[in-house]
């Protein structure tokens, strides 16, 4: 990794910081080119991986000659094990096993929890053990007496400890010099290098999404029973020569502290302008300032600062703090009366039947203020509103002639109109159903059961099933309001006793409060609204 590509990652550092889970995966970038021999350049001065390991294995004849160590076993070739990933030719793949004196998990004294004393040897376990080292804050002791029954778990100075069960498992850390007497508990396997030069390495490569995957793949079956050292000790892992090794890990110690570093400022300076952020969309939300909207491209950083901004946007436009209002425009008394007499024709005609009165809205049920020119309405006073049917499935001459578009909930598409349908149904169908004729091109669908609040408008006249309620309104201006409007007073929420299971009760649906600008400022509203929101989409897709 040459210098250029490193400041290249690090001045995108932003860019890993507000996705989730974003350093991690630049620290395995990171750590995956230090095990692969890409991250410092190689130099022949310093030898290779194979006179290394020739080192290795003649301290271990060494360490056998002297009883310090027992004879190991040969490991049995496996066939079929191919070289994981490409190295330096300078470097050498080896078992762990070879190149360890010892592998193997620790043990949990008789009695458990109850043997722990306040001081004494450290009795280290798997929630003591986490890649950037290991946590004592609340680690157990145990007395001397137990240590000295437990010398087969002793834990020194380069041992790396890999958590070999649970959870946690894969989690591992080296010790340090001056941990003094330590033991582990089973759940946690002591890896003894050979040499002690080698601890941090072997620890950079356990760490690194290779060795983490083998021992994921290691894992057979539901149980996933632990890590054994049969399996362990047969793990291939990469050896470079040890000066080289020593500067990988200078190196990858370096740039992570670079890396936490500017996470830290970032995260800082992040709180900071999420307060500011916060104190804008305040504002904004009560109409004391409109900065948040005139700052978008600086305000939208992450999809929650875009997701917080759109519900505001929603919010305004049916508060009527998002355009000024026009009294040449009229009121919404005056909308709400024409929206009347237009219905009381329909229903002279026969084209409408007769609607009962709905009680009047009462100060109680009012969920916010609105604009002193507009009017809080009754859903169903405001829009000729009706559910819809299903056609009887086995006959099937209501299905075969296509001559009305039938809509059904997996029509309807959040954002997007209705243009075609997956099915239509025959005239017969239309005719048995479907007194009250189609509704017409422009209503606005909204689903009440099963799926509750998607909604699409229809850009053709067509029929619907009974999970879907139609609302048809006095224009197309009203019809994109309302839809924006039901994005925020959600009748889930206002309307009471209206869920059961997942279905919104249709009648407390027709009975919900909906605020009524005049005509003309509901198409300000929408323009305004629409703009807005895409703007933010816009800016939103830049952050993929």
């Amino acid at each position: 990794m040459t210098i250029k590509d490193l400041r290249a990652l690090v001045d995108n550092l932003e860019e890993y910081i507000h996705v989730p889970g974003g350093i991690e995966r630049l620290k395995r970038t990171i750590l995956h080119l230090a095990v692969s021999g890409q991250l410092v350049p190689q130099d022949p001065s310093e030898g290779t991986g194979q006179e290394l390991c020739d080192q290795i294995h003649a301290q271990k004849s060494k360490l056998i000659t002297e009883g310090k160590l027992k004879k190991q076993k040969p490991l049995i070739q496996v066939a079929g094990n191919g070289v994981p990933f490409i190295i330096p030719r300078s470097w050498k793949w080896e078992r762990l096993g070879e190149i360890t004196q010892r592998i193997g998990s620790g043990s949990t004294p008789r009695g458990g929890k109850s043997v722990y004393t306040t001081d004494g040897p450290i009795f280290l376990r798997s929630q003591n053990v986490w890649n950037e080292g290991l946590r004592l804050g609340r680690v157990a002791h145990i007395s001397s007496e137990t240590y000295e029954s437990m010398k087969n778990t002793r834990v020194y100075a380069h041992d790396v400890l890999l958590n070999i069960t649970g959870a946690s498992i894969g989690r591992t850390a080296f010790v340090s010099m001056g941990i003094g007497e330590a033991n582990v508990s089973q759940h946690v396997s002591i890896v003894r290098p050979v040499l002690p030069e080698q601890t941090q390495m072997m620890h950079l490569c356990f760490t690194s999404s290779y060795f983490q995957n083998l021992i994921d793949s290691a894992q057979v079956g539901v149980s996933r029973e632990g890590l054994s050292k049969e399996k362990l000790q047969y793990f291939y892992v990469p050896v470079p020569p040890l000066l080289e090794q020593q500067r990988i890990v200078e190196k990858t110690t370096r740039i992570f502290g670079l890396i936490d570093e500017l996470s830290t400022e970032y995260k800082a300076e992040q709180e900071e302008r999420r307060k500011l952020v916060t104190s804008s969309f305040s504002k904004l939300s009560i109409g004391k300032s409109t900065l948040a909207l005139d700052m978008l491209t600086d305000i939208i950083r992450t999809k929650q600062d875009a997701s917080e901004i759109r519900r505001t946007i929603l919010r305004l436009a049916v508060c009527g703090q998002l355009v000024p209002q026009d009294l040449s425009e009229g009121t919404g008394q005056q909308l709400y009366d024409q929206i009347q007499a237009q219905k009381s024709k329909l229903v002279a005609e026969g084209k409408l039947r007769n609607q009962k009165s709905l009680a009047a809205i009462t100060d109680d049920e009012i969920p916010f203020r609105i604009p002193d020119n507009w009017k809080w309405v009754r859903l169903a006073n405001a829009t000729v509103f009706s559910i819809g049917r299903t056609p009887a499935r086995k006959e099937g001459s209501y299905w075969d002639d296509e001559f009305m578009p039938w809509v059904s909930i997996a029509d309807l598409k959040p954002g997007q109109s209705i243009n075609t349908t997956k099915e239509r149904i025959s005239k017969k169908a239309f005719d048995k159903c479907f007194s009250k004729g189609a509704v017409p091109a422009g209503s606005l669908l909204y689903s009440f059961k099963l799926t509750i609040g998607k909604m699409s408008i229809t850009e053709m006249d067509a029929v619907h099933n009974e999970a879907i309620a139609s609302f048809s309104t006095y224009s197309d201006e009203m019809t994109h309001y309302l839809f924006k409007a039901l994005e925020v007073i959600d009748p889930t929420k206002r309307s009471k006793g209206a869920i059961m299971g997942n279905t919104l009760n249709s009648a407390s649906l027709s009975l919900l409060e909906i605020p009524l600008p005049p005509l003309a400022e509901q198409a300000r509203i929408v323009k305004k609204a629409t703009q807005l929101l895409e703007l933010v989409s816009k800016l939103e897709s830049c952050l993929d």
